[in-house]
């Protein structure tokens, strides 16, 4: 009985072990290393406040990735809020480097679900690659969302194919237009949440899977 105990004991342990291995696989796969080190960067030149803000922002962010990301879907509301958190994180560490300025607008009805990091690879790549500025505007009215971003390129960089990409995370209910105008760049994607079949309000028990 005894060695049977142990051998369970350590069966759980090893399972444990190979658990979080996995979570910390998916957590680096999510994360942007420029900007996360670049926070770091932040939290230790900065006063004692500033840095524990950062701290905060830093744990919600790593906690989403790694937790919420699970999920298959998620509500708008906590995919905005988390958006909301990145860019705070990206605007402190890369001050001074590239501007970032981002406006997020909801009325109506937005209790619309959506699959979890969605936008974030298109936020996070455009933010990583920009050179010098970034200015985005989300706007969110009943059942469509608005995402517009400008920026401008940094030189030898490409973004990856996004609208292949958003097929994936939006099925054919989206419109994405790329354009080029000098040296700037132009993102207008708009969602329609109406549509897909996995955004209706009867899958939200999905949530909790």
């Amino acid at each position: 009985m005894i060695l049977w105990i142990k051998n369970a004991s350590n069966d759980l342990i090893n399972a444990e072990s190979e658990n979080n291995a996995l979570k910390l696989k998916l957590l680096k796969s999510k994360v942007n290393p420029q900007i996360v080190n670049k926070a770091f960067d932040y939290i230790k030149s900065e006063s004692s406040e500033l840095a524990q803000q950062m701290v905060l922002r830093l744990s919600s962010f790593l906690r989403y990735l790694l937790y919420e990301s699970q999920k298959n879907v998620n509500t708008i509301e906590a995919e905005l809020d988390f958006l909301v958190n990145f860019l705070e994180i990206a605007e402190h560490a890369l001050a001074g480097q590239v501007a970032i300025d981002y406006k997020i607008k909801k009325s109506g009805n937005n209790q619309h679900i959506m699959k979890s990091l969605a936008l974030y690879p298109l936020l996070s790549e455009v933010i990583e690659k920009a050179n010098s500025f970034v200015d985005l505007n989300i706007f969110l009215e009943n059942h469509l969302l608005t995402l517009r971003i400008s920026f401008d390129l940094r030189e030898g960089n490409q973004l990856s194919d996004f609208d292949i990409v958003l097929i994936k995370e939006f099925g054919n209910n989206f419109v994405f237009q790329f354009s080029e105008e000098n040296d700037k760049r132009h993102i207008n994607l708009v969602v329609d949440f109406n549509k897909p079949q996995y955004f209706h309000n009867e899958n939200l028990q999905m949530l909790n899977s």
